[in-house]
């Protein structure tokens, strides 16, 4: 089967309107986007949800965290259509492409190109007659192509179990397609008229005879080599089989993946840590970026939790008495007591090192105004230390940071990635800049 014939066969036109009411102008590949997230694939659902069972990472999407405090393992289709079909939480798992893709398939290969397709067949109008037990072309209309000119498509369509009409516009920008956009012009209750439609659209635009035929509209859409060897690309069920069913098949699955590497070290590293491939079993590199993210995925948790620095500390492995290793994970830490614990004695008796752990300590406390002391006492300083010495619990600090901001606005740079999705604190920054 074609995948786009899979696309229209399984489409769910009750989550597809949801979301294509809240649309006014976007990108007209976020259309294209939506259509292909309308598109139930529970295979798809049930790949994702067996990935996440044995995955032990941060980062299970919050819709499989709530399916499987509502379900566990129970992953039967009656379950997954009843909670995320129904719901219109989610119909698969694959629409999305390349950084937005989910983990389980970031390998699968890049459908940029088949959404660039799917673009054409919805700006052409074939989409729309295609899945015409939902959809129906009233009026297309456009303006004039003139070589080297941006120029405008627009389709009024009916969607039939509403009896609403529908006014979109398409935007093609000709040097770059990139910029192409749609707008949600109006949405009618009864049938417009075609002098109603020009009007609301401008003198530039002039009718069209609607298309007769899904062929006709189809050849429009697919006007290169490229295009049409997309439409004609298969859906493969292969991606979507599920080839284990316990960790020790999992991790060999994905023995490539550091990702999936560095959550099963984390997870039982006295089990998994023979397992993994001999370079990464010397990898300082790998060992310190598998630390490095763990401290900043759990900036609150203590050592004690953190299974792979306990077992990694081992004598036997030599790292605890290894000045380069110890110094390049050491700033990432916020449990210091707890990281030197496991620090051969004849590093910590060091000078220069305890120097070191005397500043980081300083950093670490929850007195907030000994730390905006630090702060103000240290002024010409406070970058340096911002970089090297304060923990991410400073620096994702609402209050901290903005007094930070205040001595040196220089400092904006240091604001945490959690503390930049706080919108209303960003706001309060840029007041302040601003001023």
């Amino acid at each position: 089967m074609r995948k786009i014939d899979f696309v229209f066969n399984n489409f769910n036109i009750n989550f597809f309107l949801k979301k294509f009411k809240k649309l006014k102008h976007v990108s007209d590949f976020d259309l294209a986007v939506l259509v292909l997230s309308s598109v139930i694939d529970k295979q798809s659902i049930k790949k994702s949800l067996n990935y996440y069972k044995f995955y032990k990472g941060n980062s299970t999407p919050r819709i499989i965290q709530k399916y499987f405090k509502n379900y566990k393992n129970n992953f039967e289709d009656k379950n997954i259509h009843k909670f995320f079909i129904n719901k219109n939480n989610l119909n698969n798992t694959w629409a999305k492409w390349g950084e937005k893709a989910w983990l389980e398939n970031a390998e699968i290969d890049d459908q940029f190109y088949f959404t660039d397709m799917v673009v054409q067949i919805i700006t052409t109008g074939a989409f729309f007659i295609k899945l015409k037990r939902y959809f129906e072309i009233v009026y297309i209309a456009g303006t004039k192509v003139v070589e080297g000119d941006d120029w405008n498509d627009a389709l009024c369509i009916k969607i039939k179990n509403e009896k609403k009409f529908i006014l979109i516009n398409f935007y093609h920008h000709r040097n770059t397609p990139a910029n192409d956009s749609l707008s949600i012009i109006k949405t009618f209750d009864k049938k417009p008229n075609i002098n109603e439609i020009l009007n609301i659209l401008g003198k530039s635009y002039r009718y069209y005879s609607p298309l007769p035929s899904y062929e006709m509209a189809l050849k429009n859409a697919l006007f290169n080599k490229d295009l049409k060897k997309s439409y004609d690309e298969s859906y493969n069920e292969d991606l979507y089989k599920i080839n284990y069913e316990n960790e020790d098949q999992f991790l060999n699955l994905y023995k490539k993946n550091e990702n999936i590497i560095k959550n099963y070290i984390n997870y039982k590293p006295e089990k998994y840590f023979y397992k993994i491939d001999k370079s990464l079993k010397k990898s300082k590199n790998f060992f310190v970026k598998t630390l490095k993210e763990y401290w900043q995925e759990n900036p609150l948790k203590k050592i004690k939790d953190c299974k792979f620095y306990q077992f990694i500390m081992k004598p036997e492995f030599k790292w605890c008495s290894n000045k380069n290793f110890i110094n390049e994970i050491l700033y990432s830490c916020n449990d210091i007591n707890g990281l030197l614990q496991y620090i051969s004695v004849e590093i910590q008796e060091s000078k220069k090192f305890k120097e070191e752990i005397r500043i980081l300590k300083m950093f670490r406390t929850n007195n907030k105004k000994f730390l905006v002391k630090i702060f103000k006492t240290n002024k010409e300083k406070l970058d340096a230390l911002a970089e090297n010495y304060m923990p991410t619990t400073i620096l994702n600090d609402p209050y901290l940071m903005m007094k930070l901001i205040k001595i040196d606005t220089g400092l904006m740079a240091r604001i945490g990635d959690a503390l930049r999705k706080n919108k209303s604190f960003m706001k309060k920054v840029m007041k302040f800049i601003n001023k």
